[in-house]
Formats: C-alpha cells, structure tokens, sequence
C-alpha cells in the first residue's frame, strides 16, 4: 500500500471529497490577497501515469479498510501504526465514507483546465471505472484559461464525467481586478464562464466582499453584478476578504494604497451587490470569514428576504453590532477548528471581567473580532 497526492486545498462544499492532485501550487500565484501555498511552493504539473497511480494507490488501500466488508476501527488503528505514513490518506478516505458515503470526488489543483482536454477526460474515466462510487467530480478553474478553451472543451470533460467546475470571480471591476493582480478582467471572466455553462457543466463563482477597498466599493458591488448577470453561474458564493500578513495586499495597506472597509461598509457592499443581481442563481455565505451567514437563497425569488436579513444587521446600534459580530466569529472559529483557542478563551475571560457599561468593553471587543479573523484558514 502507497500513498496518495491529497489537494488540501478545496472548496467547503468538498471538504469531505476524494481529492487527488492534478499539480501543485497555483500556475498563477500574483494575486494581490494570497499568501497560501501559491507563494511558498513551486507550481509542478504532474504526469497523467502519476495520477492514474495515485488512483490506484486509493483503490489499493479502500479495499483493504473494507476487507471486513466495514470499516473496522481496530482494523484502521492498527494499520495506522504499523504504517504512520498512511495516517492522512486513511483519515482522508475516512472523512470521504463518513460524510459522503464514498460520493464524491475533487479533482485537485488551482486550474486543472490548464491541461487538454484528453487529459482530463482520461483522469475523470479511469477514477469512475476504477471508484464507481462516485457519482459526483468538481474542479477548480480560472476563468482565463476557460476563456481561451469553448465550449467543446466542456462538453467532451462533462460527457467525461466532471459535474462542476469553481471559479474566482473575486469582482467584476477591472480597476479591481487589475489592482490585485488577478490574472484576469471581467470579459474574460464572462467569457470563460459562459464557455463552462455552455458545456453544460455546473459553475459556482467566488466573490470577495470587501476587495475594492473604500476606493472603489461601490464600483466593486455594481460591477460584480454585471458580470454575474453576464454569466448566469448557477452558484455565487460569498468570500470576505481577509488580509494576512506576507501579502502584497497587506504592504499595500500598510502604505495607505488600500483601505479597507469595516464590517458594516462590507455588509452594505454586499446589500448593493444582492440588490443588482437580476439573474437566476444561488447565493451563499458558507464561509468562516463572513459576517452574515444570512445572505443565502435564490435569486431573485427569495431577494427580498435576503436584504430583510441585512437590513436587520444595518438597523442594530453600533454596540449590538459589534456584540452580534464577536458571537458570529468566535463561532465561526470554534466551527472551523472544532474548539476556540486557549488564547481566544483567554481574551474572552478578560473581556468578560469589563462591564458592557464601559466604553473599554467596545473597544477591546473590537480589537478580539480583529484577532479571531486573523487566525482563520486563509
């Protein structure tokens, strides 16, 4: 039994999948706001006999956990040590039968769609005849390299078996994008889109509230909008930004070239972004860096409702804001990482011990937000 080449990197509606990296680190890797394993690893593409074997590698040890006909857990503790470096391939095959009953599968790496199709289409046969239990394979893909692809290329990998494909949108402003250094401007991001659609593959688009600074919120919002109108993904999904230290983006901000917005500027992006999106579609806030997990549904039938939610937000008095955003993020952490940190316990204590009468209550509560969104997964 070997091991097999896990992308850690997914998106939260395959944190459970199968995944098996196509290559590694981002081709890309010059976004302004990244500062993940793009910058720190060297982008590799991997060989199709190297993924085929990684498949094999899978098949090899799922068939030895049911040996039993079940998964036996004296049987896997026992492997665990006799073979320690199999404890993340069998953790992750685990995970993969508890939470999806062997369902679902990711097909890893940042843009996978920078190989040809015949590529892909070998990997996504080979992993249903030799995994049948997969009824469902997503990727990533940059809307760049979808661009310069069509919408044969699609077809042949959906006829192949590849059901969704994820995107960063980040925004539709092209003052934004290129300030970030996306890689990408909004026509490239509905032509590549609508490549992906028209192939009949399922395309959920990442959109990150916050990114056009007070500089160009509003531009961000409305653009955003457009492009989705463009597109019709069948998916938006919410990404606050977050800025970590390393980043261009942080040094930027550190220079005065960026300002970034408070909570409540961001939630108002984010009511003028609903507001324009004119198109079918669904909207989700499934990730630990929002704010208003609310913002959920689709549009434009259950609009109204959404924009209800953030107009109860908007109408609390600055304190039950700040009150309402410590309860969502320390949540949210505790969500992400299954428990709050001694350290998170710790201010939390200390902020308990101040009365909500003192003004130091608000200020250092603010000061915690900061520090619990720092510590989420970039």
């Amino acid at each position: 039994m070997q091991e097999f080449q896990i992308a850690t990197v997914r998106p939260p509606t395959e944190n459970f999948s199968l995944s098996i990296a196509t290559h590694f680190s981002c081709p890309w890797g010059k976004c302004a706001f990244c500062g993940g394993g793009s910058r720190s690893i060297k982008f590799e593409r991997r060989s199709l006999e190297d993924i085929k074997k990684d498949i094999d590698n899978v098949v090899a040890l799922n068939e030895f956990l049911l040996s039993s006909g079940y998964l036996d857990q004296s049987k896997i503790l026992d492997t665990i040590t006799k073979y320690p470096k199999l404890s993340q391939c069998i953790n992750h095959l685990l995970i993969w039968h508890l939470y999806t009953n062997a369902s679902t599968a990711f097909l890893g790496g940042a843009n996978p769609l920078l190989y040809k199709s015949d590529f892909l289409r070998d990997i996504l046969i080979y992993w249903k005849e030799k995994i049948p239990t997969v009824s469902r394979i997503t990727s990533y893909g940059r809307t760049r390299t979808a661009a310069k692809k069509g919408g044969e290329y699609f077809s042949k990998l959906h006829d192949a078996g590849l059901d969704r494909i994820h995107v960063g949108l980040e925004s539709g402003s092209d003052n934004v994008l290129e300030f970030m250094n996306k890689g990408a401007n909004s026509q490239e991001h509905i032509k590549g889109g609508r490549s992906i659609r028209e192939g009949g593959i399922s395309l959920s688009t990442y959109v990150m509230p916050g990114l056009g600074g007070k500089r160009w919120s509003e531009e961000h919002a409305l653009e955003t909008a457009r492009v989705i109108n463009e597109i019709e993904p069948d998916f938006v999904r919410l990404r606050t930004l977050e800025i970590f230290p390393n980043t261009d983006l942080f040094a930027k901000k550190e220079v005065k070239l960026f300002e970034e917005l408070n909570e409540e500027d961001v939630v108002k992006e984010e009511k003028l972004l609903v507001e324009n999106i004119e198109c079918h579609t669904t909207i989700t806030s499934d990730s630990a860096a929002n704010l208003l997990l609310e913002i959920w549904g689709d549009l434009p039938h259950e609009k109204k409702k959404i924009l209800r939610s953030i107009d109860d937000y908007l109408s609390l008095d600055p304190k039950k804001k700040i009150e309402f955003s410590l309860n969502r993020r320390t949540e949210a952490f505790h969500s992400q990482y299954g428990e709050l940190s001694s350290d998170i316990k710790d201010r939390l204590n200390e902020l308990s011990k101040i009365s909500k009468n003192d003004e130091l209550y608000y200020k250092k509560a603010e000061n915690l937000i900061k520090y619990v969104r720092q510590r989420f997964i970039p």
